[in-house]
């Protein structure tokens, strides 16, 4: 998760269990003017054995959670993917009597058209991230949405695309009369990441990663957004302070399905 950081250095900020970084797998769901949008499927459960001894454990769908909040899955609009690496895109999907069928039948499916194609056909470096099942079926039925470049989904939520832990990755804005929340995808995937050049060691353009990594930083601080992780499992959700040149967590957020709530 932190590159050349050797963990004795990382995992002060991150703390380790048996050497490993605990992660969790956040999703937003947004309710604005009628539509139901979710950012972002989590794992999935079509390959709970496997991900099991990859050391997954509590997994289950997302459509087995909506009906607890008063959601019925056939109710979600729009369903946006920062990226198709599986565990952001695997409960786009499920098996229901060894058939694969669509988790969300009734929802655009929003994905970077870069990504996509990427998808399809990538390195050898990361192929194992990305699993035809995810996403193949959404193609299909015709669910889903590429987009080029910077898109509005409302006058509400903004998509915006970062290059550098993969191609066209999605990071999500959304601004209310009340609060501006940064759904920042894997350019952020923890607060521990802040650290301008800590990045993971499957970054494609570590570089690049950078980079973005530092312009999405410099929008949350002045935008005074509340920055949402993918996989934070200390820290979900902070405001962003600077020390110096260094950006560090401020206001800190847990994150429920009821609602973003101050620590």
């Amino acid at each position: 998760m932190f590159g050349v950081v050797p963990q004795r250095i990382w995992q002060k900020r991150y703390p380790s269990v048996d050497g490993l970084c605990p992660m969790h797998l956040h999703s937003l769901l947004i309710k604005h003017k009628g539509r139901k949008i979710l950012i972002d499927t989590g794992v999935g459960d079509k390959e709970a054995h496997k991900l099991k001894s990859y050391g997954f454990s509590g997994v289950t769908h997302l459509r087995h959670y909506l009906p607890q909040i008063g959601i019925q899955p056939e109710e979600i609009t729009d369903v946006v993917l920062t990226h198709l690496h599986f565990d952001h895109c695997g409960g786009c999907t499920f098996r229901h009597e060894r058939e694969l069928k669509i988790s969300f039948p009734n929802a655009t499916h929003w994905v970077s058209r870069s990504q996509l194609g990427y998808a399809q056909t990538p390195h050898i470096l990361d192929r194992d991230a990305y699993h035809s099942d995810h996403f193949i079926p959404l193609m299909q039925s015709g669910l889903l949405k590429p987009i080029d470049g910077d898109t509005f989904l409302t006058d509400e939520v903004e998509l915006k695309l970062f290059d550098g832990h993969t191609f066209g990755q999605i990071v999500v804005s959304v601004q209310s009369e009340s609060q501006s929340i940064c759904f920042a995808g894997d350019v952020i995937p923890t607060m521990a990441h802040l650290s301008e050049a800590w990045i993971s060691a499957y970054d494609l353009q570590p570089m690049v990663s950078v980079e973005s990594k530092i312009d999405l930083l410099n929008q949350i601080y002045d935008k005074k957004q509340i920055l949402i992780t993918s996989h934070d499992a200390y820290i979900p959700a902070a405001t962003l302070r600077k020390a110096g040149n260094i950006f560090k967590t401020d206001k800190q957020f847990s994150v429920s399905w009821q609602q973003i709530s101050p620590v």
